[in-house]
């Protein structure tokens, strides 16, 4: 057995004899209350959805116009340049 794994043995020996600590039970009783009165059905702000659907309109339409361009070529560099240009990040740096 090599020492790291003697040094986990003996931490997770040391763990046997522990025990949880103990809660008052004022506390327990407000935590169970707070769950309880969170998980009552509480409606959805008409906002909140539409800044949801705000924003899965503007990604379809990004995806749409990338894909414009893409297709028309009007972007600055061709396929292979930008894969190439990704290429270059992968490599490994030799000091």
């Amino acid at each position: 057995m090599n020492p790291k794994e003697h040094w986990i043995d003996n931490t997770l020996d040391a763990l046997d004899g522990m025990e949880r600590a103990p809660i008052p039970e004022e506390i327990k009783t407000r935590i169970l209350q707070n769950l309880k009165e969170e998980s009552a059905d509480k409606p959805t702000k008409p906002m909140f959805i539409w800044s949801i659907a705000a924003a899965i309109m503007l990604l379809i339409a990004l995806n749409f116009a990338t894909g414009w361009m893409i297709k028309t070529g009007t972007g600055n560099e061709t396929a292979e340049s930008q894969t190439a240009a990704s290429l270059e990040y992968l490599t490994p740096i030799n000091y």
